[in-house]
């Protein structure tokens, strides 16, 4: 019976699959690429993929360059609102575009109806609730619509250089 496969990993575009089945059938290892065009960001599905034989995913691996993070997926949000409990918390970002969908559409059917002064306010009232809906990254809970700011990562300290000694000459 054939041995199983794994997908080790996942690519945006084809050609980043191929260079990658190169470097591993160069060293030796059996590799099979699958996914293909129809791919890609355009529909959030990756376009291709490396799959290996289950016995030969760890060395594959080590073979690989790393893979960057990906900045296009969603950011992981903590999952317990602090007043209620509730699992069912969401980014404010979601308000933003309902917002923006409600005030281009208000700023528009007011324009057909020859209101431009009232449309420009609007507009510029649309702009400036989205703007202020995406600056602070809120967390909004679904279950009981509190607002709160998720806790941020402490930023990793820089290197010291090497202490020098007093009659150690600068270079």
């Amino acid at each position: 019976m054939p041995e199983p496969l794994v997908t080790i990993r996942y690519y945006d575009t084809p050609e980043e699959a191929r260079r990658d089945q190169r470097i591993l059938g160069r060293a030796g290892i059996t590799v099979y690429v699958g996914g293909g065009p129809r791919g890609g960001m355009r529909f959030r599905m990756p376009a291709g993929e490396i799959r290996v034989p289950e016995s030969q995913a760890e060395r594959a691996l080590s073979l690989l360059p790393p893979q960057p993070p990906n900045l296009l997926a969603p950011p992981e949000v903590p999952s317990v609102c602090p007043w209620c409990g509730s699992d069912r918390a969401r980014y404010a970002g979601a308000v933003a575009r309902i917002l923006g969908f409600l005030g281009i559409f208000t700023a528009a059917s007011l324009t057909v109806r020859r209101h431009f002064e009232l449309a420009a306010l609007v507009g510029c009232c649309t702009v400036f609730a989205i703007w202020r809906a995406n600056i602070g990254g809120d967390l909004v809970c679904a279950n009981c619509g509190r607002q709160w700011r998720p806790p941020r990562a402490a930023p990793e300290p820089e290197p010291e250089d090497e202490p020098r000694s007093v009659n150690q000459p600068e270079e």
